[in-house]
C-alpha cells in the first residue's frame, strides 16, 4: 500500500510571520492588549494603510522557510517568546479593522491559560491570507465547482492543515479552541477552504491519530496535516447516513488482508484524495459492533468514484459515490482492531462537528459584515436603509444568534480540550450555528433585496451554502433528537 505524495515540493511557511503580524497590525512586536476592542479607525489615512499593509503581507507571504518549528516550539515552551506564557493576556480583541469580528472576551473564561496573543497573531495571518488570496477568486472556483490546487498548496506551504495534530506527526498541535477559530476565520471568505483545514484533525485525521499505528501515521497522517496530500471518509451510504451501525459495505478477512464490497454516498473531497478512511461490517446483524475501518488508498483496482455536479451548495467540494467492487487490501489497512469501527468513526465526528460549527459561524459572520456594509451605503428615500427599524432588527437578530452560536461553539472546542468526546455540546454547537447561519443568510439576502439573488455580492452563494450545513455531518434534526434525549435522561440541562 503506497503513499502518494504529489506535493513534496512545498516547504512550509515562517511561523515568524505569526509574531510579526502582531507588529503589523497592533504597531509593536508586544503581546495582544487586554480589555475591550478598539474602535475602528475611520481616518482619511486607513485605506493607505491598508494598501501597504497588503504589500507588505505580499512580502511576507512569499518568504518560505525554515517550516513550522518556532510555532511549535513556542507551544512547548521553547525558543524565542517562550516566557510569555508565564504571563498570558486573558484576552482576544479582535484587530481594529475589523468592526463587528465578535470575538467574545469569553474565551478568556472558557480557557484562560492559553497565550492569546499567539492566537490572535494566526487568526490575523489566516485573516489575511483569505482576504488577498482566496477573496479575488473565490466566486470564480464556485461557479467551476473545484478548489485550485495552487490554492491549496498555498495554504499547505503556511501549515494551515496542521491543526490540533501533534507537531510529532506534523501538525501545528494547536488547542481546540485556536483550531476552532481558524476555521471560523477562514469561513468568513469560504468555509470550502475550512473543509481541508478540518479533515487532518476531524473526520479523517482523527481516527488515524487516536487508533493508527506508528507506521500508518507515518505513511497517511503525516502528509495529511502538512497539506502533502488530502483525504476522504467513506461513513455515509445510500440507505445509511446517521445511523453508522446500519452500515451495508461488507468485508471478509483473507489469508493477506481483506476484501471490500458496497458503496458510500457523499463523500466530500472525492476528486483530490489520494485515500479514504472508510468503515464496513461482516455481520450486519451485530449492528455497531460488527463494523470495522480500513484505510483504502483510492489508487487501489475496485475503487470507483463517481462524483456529481450542481448540487445546492458547497458546489467547490466534490461530492459523489465511492464504489468499492471487490477492493483487496493488505492486512496494515486495518484502522484499530477489528469491531472497532463504530469508536473510530465516533472518535472523529464530533471534533468535525465543531469544525461545522466553526464554519458556519463564520459564514454567519460574513453575512452580518456583508449587511451591515450594504446597509449603511444603501440611499432609500434619502437616507440608508440602515436607519430603518425594520433593517436595525435583522442586523440585532443576526448579531445575538451568531454570538450564542460563537459561544456554544467554544464551549464545545474548550471541552474537547479536557479530552472529554463533548458529544452533546458537539451537537448543540452544530445544530445552532447552522440554524443560525441558516438565518443569517436569509436576512443577508433579504436586506440586499434585489441584489441578494445575484452571486454579484455573494450572499446568495451564502443563502446556498447556509442551508447545506443543516443537513452535513448529522442533519439538525437528529441532532435535536440526540440532545432531547440526554436532557430527558438527566432531568434537564
Amino acid at each position: 500500500m503506497g503513499g502518494h505524495r504529489p506535493h513534496r515540493h512545498l516547504r512550509r511557511g515562517s511561523p515568524q510571520l505569526l509574531l510579526r503580524h502582531l507588529a503589523l497590525h497592533r504597531g509593536g512586536a508586544g503581546p495582544a492588549r487586554q480589555g475591550h476592542r478598539r474602535r475602528p479607525d475611520r481616518s482619511g489615512h486607513r485605506a493607505s494603510r491598508r494598501r501597504l499593509a497588503q504589500k507588505d503581507h505580499h512580502r511576507r507571504l512569499g518568504r518560505r522557510h525554515r517550516g513550522r518549528a518556532a510555532w511549535a516550539a513556542r507551544r512547548r515552551g521553547e525558543g524565542p517568546g517562550s516566557d510569555a506564557r508565564r504571563h498570558r493576556p486573558r484576552n482576544l480583541p479582535a484587530p481594529a479593522e475589523e468592526p463587528g469580528s465578535g470575538r467574545s472576551a469569553v474565551t478568556s473564561i472558557l480557557e484562560p491559560s492559553v497565550d492569546t496573543a499567539e492566537r490572535d497573531s494566526l487568526i490575523q495571518l489566516v485573516r489575511d491570507f483569505a482576504r488577498s488570496e482566496v477573496a479575488p477568486r473565490v466566486q470564480a472556483y464556485d461557479e467551476a465547482e473545484s478548489i485550485p490546487l495552487d490554492l491549496l498548496q498555498q495554504m499547505a506551504s503556511l501549515g494551515f492543515f496542521g491543526g490540533v495534530v501533534p507537531v510529532e506527526w506534523g501538525g501545528m498541535g494547536l488547542d481546540h479552541l485556536t483550531f476552532s477559530m481558524i476555521i471560523e476565520e477562514i469561513s468568513r471568505v469560504d468555509h470550502c477552504l475550512g473543509v481541508f483545514m478540518s479533515m487532518p484533525s476531524a473526520l479523517v485525521g482523527g481516527g488515524l491519530l487516536a487508533f493508527g499505528t506508528d507506521e500508518q501515521k507515518e505513511q497517511w497522517l503525516r502528509p495529511l496535516a502538512e497539506g502533502q496530500i488530502f483525504g476522504g471518509a467513506g461513513v455515509t451510504e445510500p440507505r445509511s447516513g446517521s445511523d453508522v451501525a446500519g452500515t451495508e459495505t461488507r468485508y471478509k478477512r483473507t489469508g493477506d488482508g481483506f476484501v471490500l464490497n458496497g458503496a458510500k454516498a457523499w463523500i466530500t473531497n472525492l476528486d483530490k484524495a489520494s485515500f479514504f478512511v472508510t468503515f464496513a461490517t461482516n455481520d450486519p446483524a451485530l449492528g455497531k459492533k460488527g463494523l470495522s475501518a480500513f484505510i483504502v488508498p483510492a489508487d487501489t483496482p475496485g475503487v470507483i468514484k463517481n462524483p456529481m455536479r450542481n448540487k445546492l451548495g458547497f458546489r467547490p467540494l466534490c461530492s459523489g459515490d465511492l464504489v468499492l467492487d471487490n477492493v483487496q487490501l493488505g492486512p496494515d489497512a486495518l484502522l484499530g482492531e477489528e469491531g472497532d469501527g463504530f469508536t473510530v468513526a465516533m472518535t472523529a465526528v464530533e471534533r468535525g462537528r465543531l469544525a461545522v460549527a466553526s464554519r458556519a459561524v463564520g459564514l454567519a459572520q460574513s453575512c452580518l459584515d456583508a449587511s451591515v456594509q450594504y446597509a449603511k451605503e444603501r440611499i432609500v428615500f434619502g437616507k440608508p436603509i440602515s436607519s430603518f427599524q425594520m433593517t436595525q432588527q435583522k442586523i440585532a437578530d443576526m448579531a445575538v444568534s451568531i454570538e450564542a452560536a460563537r459561544l456554544l461553539t467554544n464551549k464545545c472546542a474548550s471541552e474537547m480540550e479536557t479530552g472529554s468526546r463533548a458529544r452533546i455540546e458537539a451537537s448543540m454547537a452544530k445544530m445552532f450555528a447552522s440554524d443560525a447561519a441558516q438565518a443569517a443568510a436569509t436576512d443577508a439576502v433579504q436586506i440586499h433585496g434585489a441584489y441578494g439573488v445575484s452571486e454579484e455580492y455573494g450572499v446568495a452563494r451564502a443563502y446556498r451554502d447556509a442551508k447545506v450545513f443543516q443537513i452535513v455531518e448529522g442533519t439538525n434534526d437528529i441532532h435535536r433528537l440526540l440532545i432531547s434525549r440526554d436532557a430527558l435522561n438527566r432531568g434537564g440541562l
